[in-house]
């Protein structure tokens, strides 16, 4: 969720290629794939694809997910739609590395933090990360250098 919606407050600083959805408790992978088919989207991988279509669809779900904790409302010249809120997607962004030593999610999490620094609370990120639960000793490593990192790029 953490790169769709942290375009959303910095749409030129990344090319965002899949759009995020939090799925509720008690919606399976299964329900999520019958009801995306109904609009052509069919499952490829993690994302859900259609030929044509702009974007992938992903939802997030399940334990090492991190799902919205806050959502707040965005208007735009074609409407308003509600994602994360701005620290909520840094941090989202964050947690692929946490979770899954994924370096690209760390740097993107790392552009939106600095290109968005003047509005981030550097308090309030920390605390947002500290909400990634890692399933290990190694993702506690990470949780800690992606904390280093985003600190040095609110400076």
């Amino acid at each position: 969720m953490g790169a769709s919606a942290a375009a959303s407050y910095a749409p030129d600083l990344f090319d965002v290629t899949q759009i995020d959805f939090a799925v509720p408790d008690g919606i399976g992978r299964r329900s999520v794939a019958e009801s995306v088919a109904k609009i052509g989207f069919r499952p490829a991988g993690r994302l859900f694809t259609r030929d044509g279509a702009q974007y992938a669809l992903h939802f997030s779900s399940g334990p090492n997910e991190r799902i919205l904790k806050k959502a707040v409302t965005i208007e735009n010249a074609r409407g308003s739609y509600r994602t994360l809120e701005l620290v909520d997607a840094v941090a989202d962004c964050a947690s692929g590395f946490v979770h899954w030593d994924d370096r690209q999610s760390l740097e993107v999490a790392e552009r939106f933090a600095r290109a968005m620094r003047e509005r981030i609370i550097d308090s309030r990120l920390v605390e947002a990360l500290h909400e990634i639960d890692p399933a290990d000793v190694a993702g506690r490593q990470r949780r800690s250098v992606a904390e280093g990192r985003l600190k040095a790029a609110l400076r």
